[in-house]
């Protein structure tokens, strides 16, 4: 029996068979492959045996953990609130749009029928209808831009989700 000594995790393991030096093993505490070395260790009796493996041509790039082949799996859900926060969003956003519209179209139904009762076109409520007709728009504002820039946010994060579990 060979004792050898994981120069990652300190752990002194035990092969069951004697093998040349340079042979990789894996340690069964932290993963890691690397080489028999030639100095002697004290032998000290663990319940898994370390496992030969091949040798390969670049042995020190073993030591580096590589993610697992398929890092879909490791990727944890989005949040909850990222789906929320972009549909209140998009929510809000279309029900100022379609307040727009409709007190644009309220506005267009309203001096078509002061026109025809009147029988012309006063100054007064050309200004009043001109006001009404802008008032919504301007007053909508705030609320796309608010959406707006929720919805970039939203983005923004899983954005940096995406790029940070790849």
């Amino acid at each position: 029996m060979m004792s050898v000594t994981c120069p990652l995790c300190s752990r002194v393991g035990s092969l069951k068979t004697t093998v040349p030096v340079g042979t990789q093993v894996r340690c069964p505490g932290c993963r890691s492959k690397f080489e028999v070395q030639d100095e002697p260790s004290t032998i000290i009796e663990i319940d898994q045996p370390l496992v030969a493996t091949t040798p390969k041509a670049y042995p020190s790039t073993d030591m580096i953990q590589q993610p697992p082949k398929d890092s879909r799996s490791a990727i944890p859900p989005e949040p909850w609130f990222y789906r929320w926060i972009d549909r209140f969003a998009r929510v809000t956003w279309a029900l100022a749009l379609f307040s727009i519209v409709l007190v644009v179209v309220l506005m267009f139904v309203l001096g078509l029928i002061v026109v025809l009762n009147s029988g012309g076109l006063a100054p007064g409520v050309f200004v009043f209808g001109f006001y009404l007709l802008i008032s919504p728009v301007v007053g909508s504002l705030p609320v796309f831009l608010a959406s707006a820039l929720l919805m970039l946010a939203v983005d923004a994060a899983r954005n940096i989700r995406a790029t940070r579990y790849r």
